[in-house]
């Protein structure tokens, strides 16, 4: 038997091989097999070579000691709109106080004398029963002409014609902002959302966005003339409410037709000042929260309002006593019955009468006596007040007894004791 030659023993790795490893990926073939397939290039890449180019590059010398910043995109900020319409979401469809219109002109039209304007009025669909048809009536107002002069006016629904001349507003007046172009739209639509919920004045009943040239104008409208006390106060309100600090000024509607009663001054009214002092360009972001508590509701009696006292004094209580029923009893026959032996007492009147005057009867609650005033009263020299009378005043005096019924009790016995002993004494002699 030919002997077997003893071949030498290699040692097999475990581990992985390196990507730099040439021995183990060699350059010259793509995957296992002997020839390319076709359609492969001819020539291939090491794996470590496929691995640089897919890998992110690594930065070299990253300080270790300091803190490692990774900047994240942020969230995009809300704008104060969003925010104003997110705390009236829940709302969208609950029906408001009262139902609103939406109204668009485009103010002079062209090549009409200003002396013979005339407001013509077109009327944007639907009412506006809650804030869902509001954003529907207002979508279809803006796709409407918004060039200089025109006018989007929302005023309540009872109005048949929100214009200076009509006798609705021929004794109001109204409220007005200058407002930046790009900020106006929000700020009218924030401003249509206040007054849905009554958040505004009681007296305003419409707003009104008019667009001119170098600012626009917002307008609160009142019937009835602002008193100078309520326009500084509504003004201060209503630039908190806006988040700015703008100028609000007060017109009343009968100066314009005063000073110019044949000019139609309303449909191009404007401002003379250009500058940006006094108007508002710009709004904080924070909104104040909306107001669900429910306020008291005041009386109004003859001119003047009843307001409930937080303070609740105790009331007297007031006893009042029924007076017993009477009850009938059936008096057998043949029995009578006695006279009244007090009938005296009534002065001679009529027992049935004095029965009747018995069943008023009026309980008095007594007074705490102050120890102030009794002390007064223990001083010597102190005089005595007059007792109350007690009704029986009227009666005749009887004149007391001689000898008290204690004092007769007393001698009774004492007759009967002294008997006693003497009884004993003389039985004791006798015997």
């Amino acid at each position: 038997m030919d002997e077997v030659e003893d071949q030498p023993k290699t040692k097999k790795n475990s581990s992985a091989p390196k990507l730099d490893d040439s021995s183990a990926f060699p350059e010259a073939a793509w995957g296992s097999g002997s020839a390319a397939a076709p359609g492969m290039p001819s020539g291939g890449k090491s794996m470590a070579a496929l691995a640089a180019e897919t890998l992110p590059e690594q930065r070299i010398g990253i300080d270790l000691n300091q803190p490692i910043v990774i900047k994240m995109p942020r969230p995009p900020t809300k704008s104060r709109l969003q925010k104003v319409r997110e705390a009236y979401k829940k709302d969208d469809r609950k029906k408001l106080n009262s139902t609103f219109k939406v109204w668009h002109d485009e103010g002079i039209p062209a090549g009409v004398s200003e002396k013979k304007a005339e407001l013509t009025m077109q009327y944007v669909s639907p009412d506006v029963a809650d804030i869902k048809d509001f954003d529907k009536a207002f979508a279809a107002a803006q796709k409407l002409s918004l060039d200089e002069g025109a006018n989007i006016r929302v005023f309540r629904g009872d109005i048949a014609e929100p214009s200076p001349d009509s006798d609705n507003f021929v004794k109001g007046g109204r409220y007005q902002i200058r407002v930046g172009k790009p900020l106006s739209p929000a700020m009218f639509e924030e401003l249509c959302l206040y007054l849905f919920d009554s958040r505004l004045d009681a007296a305003i009943v419409g707003v009104c966005w008019c667009l001119r040239a170098n600012f626009d104008l917002l307008q609160m409208w009142t019937k009835k003339e602002a008193s100078s006390s309520s326009i500084d106060v509504f003004s201060g309100k209503i630039c908190s409410i806006l988040g700015t600090t703008a100028k609000v000024t007060y017109t009343k509607h009968a100066e314009l037709s005063k000073s110019s009663k044949p000019r139609k001054y309303y449909l191009i009214e404007g401002s003379s000042d250009s500058s940006e002092h006094g108007a508002a360009m710009s709004v904080e972001s924070v909104i104040q929260p909306r107001e669900f508590g429910k306020k008291k509701e005041r009386k109004v009696v003859d001119d003047y309002t009843e307001v409930q006292s937080s303070n609740k004094k105790a009331e007297t209580k007031q006893v009042k006593v029924e007076a017993p029923k009477e009850t009938v009893v059936e008096k057998p026959s043949g029995v009578t019955t006695a006279a009244n032996a007090y009938g005296s007492l009534f002065d001679g009147d009529n027992v049935e009468e004095a029965e009747e005057e018995a069943e008023d009867i009026q309980i008095f609650e007594k007074k705490k006596s102050d120890k102030r005033s009794n002390k007064q009263n223990s001083r010597k020299g102190s005089k005595k007040e007059k007792k109350a009378s007690t009704g029986f005043d009227e009666l005749p005096p009887v004149a007391a007894p001689v000898i008290s019924q204690q004092m007769f009790v007393g001698a009774g016995f004492a007759g009967i004791l002294m008997v006693a002993m003497l009884a004993i004494f003389l039985s004791g002699v006798f015997n």
